[in-house]
């Protein structure tokens, strides 16, 4: 398979925090075979579409083993990723040579084919989607249930919250010690971090729980101490 319709290619630059090498190797067979499932049918406009589909719900799937996939995931860069990979694989009819634009945070990609994406094929990933939110609302029904007292901090517990805050702002300080006083801006705004600069200040100040995906992949960021790596400029 020449390597300019490798849908495999990219999946080492997938800016989705907490995702391990054995993760990425796994999403890799799973384009594959949804690439393979393409190629062997015969020649149709809308071929693209149950390819995508099979593609998307396989990488949500190891996303949700994972512990990284969340509701925002689900329903945006996700749906982002499978598109530009069915344009760079030529899936869908599209120019390869537009420049590429951050569609969404740290998230690189053509727009002109998400947007049209979005506009003609909107049932597109509905099923897969209505399946996967329950599948989380079901994971936070029993979380809730194993918890009775679930770890939100609420206002009655201020002195909770209180410790929580200072262990995050002790957590933030051991960071930059060890990657030379980064300022939160290069932090948040890092395409490695996971964070957008809302989330940022919902972590800080306790708001953002610490059972929730962007707290766990963040604070493992911060604790293996990985230096930010800025977004890249746009072209």
């Amino acid at each position: 398979m020449p390597e300019k319709y490798d849908p495999t290619q990219w999946v080492d630059e997938w800016p989705i925090p907490g995702l391990s090498d054995s993760d990425r190797k796994r999403i890799k067979a799973v384009l594959l075979k949804a690439h393979a499932r393409y190629l062997r049918q015969p020649i149709d406009p809308y071929g693209f579409i149950e390819p995508m589909e099979q593609a998307y719900d396989g990488i949500a799937g190891i996303l949700f083993e994972a512990g990284i996939l969340d509701d925002v995931l689900l329903g945006g860069p996700l749906r982002f990723l499978i598109v530009e990979f069915a344009v760079r694989a030529q899936w869908m009819a599209s120019p390869l040579n537009q420049g590429l634009r951050e569609v969404f945070p740290g998230y690189w990609g053509r727009p002109g084919p998400w947007i049209a994406f979005n506009s003609q094929y909107q049932a597109v990933f509905g099923a897969q989607l209505a399946e996967w939110r329950a599948r989380l609302l079901e994971r936070d029904a029993d979380s809730s249930r194993a918890a009775p007292q679930p770890n939100t901090y609420p206002d009655d517990l201020p002195a909770e919250r209180e410790k929580r805050i200072a262990a995050r702002k002790q957590m933030l300080q051991d960071y930059k010690a060890a990657c030379g006083s980064v300022s939160n801006r290069r932090i948040y705004s890092a395409r490695n971090s996971g964070l957008y600069k809302a989330q940022f200040s919902e972590w800080v100040n306790g708001i953002l729980p610490d059972s929730s995906a962007t707290t766990i992949n963040f604070e493992r960021f911060l604790r293996e101490k990985k230096p930010p790596i800025p977004r890249k400029p746009k072209p």
